[in-house]
């Protein structure tokens, strides 16, 4: 069977290289933001910090003829701030990351990468116990993608419609939320840390749309689906 080299747009640099990364480079920019976390409000206690980086380099070969290769440049700067105010104690954490270099962690997302986890802390000293019931609840950008994708994302996941394994499997073009819900799966997003040029079986990152205004449109599909 003759093969072909699957074509596909990129959504980060193919030509970093982490590996090359000094680490003094590294300890120097922790240490650099640990003193500037610590200098934003007396009351912190401790400051964690880490940076995480890989290099995911495949080469994909595939039965029906796809040739496929990529080069995916991946970091994550994360921090815990710990402070206390008299005899309460509080924790929070905040996180930057991306599909990018180190260059790319510029001066203006540290400076907002530090206010996150100072402010993001520091506003739990202000929150009282919620009365016991049912209320209407409000979440933010963020964490709250993780917990949509654990209450329908393995459920649209095509293999499992396919078998008649999921809730969803009878509910192609039917409600099934509000009509303000519209979902997205995406690999477009550029220098993103989930952006993807192409999947492990070789087919190019997609956009699709799952839900749109409440209406079950797709699944998430691999090449038997």
């Amino acid at each position: 069977q003759k093969r072909k080299f699957q074509k596909y747009d990129t959504f980060y640099a193919q030509d970093i290289n982490w590996d090359l990364l000094e680490l003094s480079k590294a300890v120097a920019l922790l240490q650099d933001i640990e003193k500037r976390t610590r200098a934003k409000d007396a009351s912190i206690i401790q400051v964690s910090l880490s940076l995480q980086w890989h290099q995911r380099n495949v080469m994909i070969n595939t039965s029906d003829g796809i040739n496929a290769e990529d080069s995916a440049p991946r970091y994550m700067l994360s921090m815990n701030v710990v402070m206390k105010r008299g005899d309460v104690v509080q924790s929070n954490r905040a996180a930057l990351a991306g599909t990018h270099d180190f260059a790319s962690i510029t001066e203006d997302k540290v400076a907002k990468f530090i206010d996150e986890g100072v402010s993001q802390t520091a506003i739990l000293f202000e929150a009282v116990k919620p009365k016991a019931g049912e209320m209407p609840v409000v979440l933010g950008a963020g964490a709250s993608g993780i917990l949509l994708h654990e209450a329908i994302g393995h459920g649209l996941e095509a293999d499992f419609n396919r078998k008649g394994e999921s809730i969803f499997a009878t509910k192609l073009n039917q409600s099934i939320a509000c009509p303000e819900v519209t979902i997205v799966d995406s690999g477009h997003i550029e220098n993103n840390r989930g952006a993807l040029n192409v999947d492990d079986e070789g087919t190019p990152a997609q956009r699709t749309v799952l839900v749109e205004n409440g209406v079950l449109k797709s699944y998430m599909h691999d090449k038997i689906s």
